[in-house]
């Protein structure tokens, strides 16, 4: 076998690979030898089919088969013989196997590129630091309490946060339209679930009030045949109710699940879920803050092939997610991968970056760390303790959680020799930091 080895732009490596005829020709002979004792043919009884026979009959067929094999066995020869590591797969072009002429082609494929990543000491990490207050808790209580209002009835004028009960009629230029009228519907004054100014005219009726209401569509509404549209509501209450928040009673207590029968347990139970989504949102943010700083820090050739296929893996992810909610499938066959370049990018970047640091690390998942994450995830459920047998009871199941684990323990390994600043931030400035960088990525 002859192999030559061309370095063309960037990562991209070509060979050119010949084989001589003979060696096409023995590995042809063996096969027509297994052919010759096994094979079936009319006239003839099993192995004692003429060789001229078989030749004529499976020629082509094993030629091509040898061919394949050939290729395959030859090139992996021919990476391990120049040491090079293919970033996909190759393409095979021009390729000549005639009949006595032996087997050459030529494989031009990227290779996978040296990462050298920056020092870790030269990284600036800047993570949050977060203390969970008694009026934290407060504001978490109060809000859960909000969650589970009720509404009474009353005789009185609506305000802002009453219930109120509707039906309506809206026409634009003295047509009713599409979407535009309703019976019973329920509103919340001041939660914006009607278009600007709706909500702002039902303030002040009451039960058996009716009124005309004049709007005019916003220029960017979601229905393009509406937006900028002058628009007429009739309207008639036939309910206002205000808000009545619940007790903090046993009865409350149960709605969450909580084995706690008085105010002080519910809210050192609150506090212990806070500290956890604290917890969590903390390293969160810390990791982000890792990769975004290894990411701007360290230069790396990318491989076009693994770019252009992780753009297609995340079209394929928001084709399926705006399929599920409803999405016409038309325009989103419309959707081109280039859309995701530079998230592609950054993301086959980030892998290379994370292979590199994990070799120089060497480190895996501490057992200790994977049972304590396993048990948080299972926290969250009515039944924990099944839920931790089920992850255990097949090891593939632990997997995701390993790779997480094995990749907080990076983080905190970079961490230990960065610069690390820290940012005290509120609770709730710190849900409303990873919430939005959560949307982000």
């Amino acid at each position: 076998m002859e192999v030559s080895l061309a370095v063309n732009e960037g990562l991209e490596r070509q060979l050119s690979i010949s084989i001589p005829e003979e060696e096409m020709s023995a590995k042809m002979a063996n096969r027509f030898d297994q052919l010759a004792r096994t094979a079936r043919i009319n006239g003839f009884r099993p192995g004692k089919v003429p060789m001229r026979v078989v030749k004529q009959r499976f020629g082509d067929q094993v030629r091509q088969e040898v061919i394949g094999e050939v290729l395959q066995s030859s090139l992996t020869e021919a990476l391990r013989q120049e040491s090079l590591q293919p970033a996909g797969e190759p393409t095979i072009d021009p390729l000549s196997a005639e009949p006595g002429e032996g087997l050459t082609y030529t494989a031009t494929f990227e290779v996978m590129p040296e990462v050298t990543v920056a020092p870790l000491d030269s990284l600036t990490i800047t993570r949050p630091e977060t203390e969970v207050t008694d009026a934290d808790v407060d504001e978490m209580v109060e809000s859960l309490r909000k969650q589970h209002t009720e509404f009474q009835p009353v005789e009185r004028a609506s305000q802002l946060e009453d219930g109120m009960t509707l039906d309506f009629t809206g026409t634009i230029e003295g047509e009713a339209f599409e979407g535009g009228s309703g019976e019973g519907v329920k509103v919340v004054l001041g939660q914006g679930q009607f278009i600007e100014g709706f909500e702002d005219n039902l303030v002040g009726m009451q039960t058996g009030d009716s009124k005309q209401i004049d709007l005019t569509f916003p220029e960017d509404y979601r229905n393009e045949a509406l937006a900028g549209k002058p628009v007429t509501f009739n309207v008639s209450v036939t309910e206002v109710a205000e808000p009545v928040l619940p007790e903090l009673n046993e009865a409350f207590f149960q709605r969450f699940d909580m084995d706690v029968s008085d105010v002080e347990g519910f809210r050192a139970e609150v506090k212990r879920n806070m500290e956890r989504e604290r917890d969590g949102a903390v390293t969160s943010l810390t990791k982000r803050q890792v990769m975004d700083a290894l990411l701007a820090a360290t230069e790396v050739v990318l491989p076009k092939a693994m770019v252009e296929r992780e753009q297609r893996r995340l079209l394929m992810e928001l084709q399926q997610m705006l399929t599920s909610r409803g999405g016409d499938a038309k325009q989103l066959s419309q959707i081109q991968p280039e859309l995701f370049a530079e998230r592609a990018a950054e993301r086959v970047k980030l892998g290379f970056i994370i292979t590199e640091l994990t070799k120089q690390a060497n480190l895996e998942a501490d057992p200790a760390k994977v049972r304590a994450e396993v048990e948080k995830l299972a926290a969250t459920y009515e039944q924990p303790e099944d839920v931790v047998q089920w992850y255990y009871a097949e090891r593939s199941r632990l997997a995701d959680v390993e790779a997480l684990c094995a990749e907080n323990a990076l983080v905190d390994w970079i961490c230990e020799q960065a610069k690390v600043e820290t940012e005290t931030l509120g609770f709730q400035d710190l849900m409303t930091k990873n919430q939005k960088q959560q949307q982000e990525s």
